[in-house]
């Protein structure tokens, strides 16, 4: 939703893709207790503004302008000042568009500003039981503890703090 708002793009135009750890990152930032937003809204707004800069690379041609002269906006691309003159996005992109908050392959998550980077405090507390003869561990009692910042959804929150805990 934060990429669809930010690019002018309705979230009915939106396809999401979840549950396959092969096309996404699995817990590679801190990705629980839906702390996901807090942990790397901010990288999905910088890839959502290297993805207008590639657009405005690829529009510029097609309106004869310098890059930083294209405003983009509600699917359309068009020279700051003159809307009239807009394009919806699908007819001004003939080439792919591919950008990634992390930058090129084995490079790591930037700064949110010096000194200071996304991390959502945790803890985690286990009782359990361990039968001394067979050494099998039985849990009793879990108390999880973390901060998630704004929830946006408190169902989602609570189920991922407990999905997480439990693996």
């Amino acid at each position: 939703m934060l990429a669809a708002e930010s690019l002018g793009v309705s979230f009915e135009d939106v396809a999401i893709v979840t549950g396959n750890t092969c096309t996404g990152q699995y817990d590679l930032i801190n990705a629980r207790g839906s702390s996901e937003l807090a942990s790397v809204g901010h990288l999905l707004l910088k890839a959502v503004e290297e993805a207008k800069q590639r657009i405005r690379e690829i529009a510029a041609p097609v309106f004869q302008a310098k890059p930083e002269e294209i405003e983009i906006r509600r699917k359309k691309a068009y020279i700051k000042g003159y809307p009239e003159g807009a394009k919806p996005l699908i007819d001004v992109l003939v080439a792919p568009v591919t950008v990634s908050a992390t930058g090129p392959p084995g490079s790591t998550f930037p700064e949110i500003k010096p000194g200071f980077r996304a991390q959502q405090p945790l803890v985690l507390a286990v009782e359990v039981e361990v039968d001394v003869e067979t050494g099998v561990v039985t849990p009793i009692k879990m108390v999880v503890g973390l901060f998630p910042g704004k929830m946006i959804n408190q169902g989602v929150v609570r189920g991922q703090a407990f999905g997480g805990s439990v693996q």
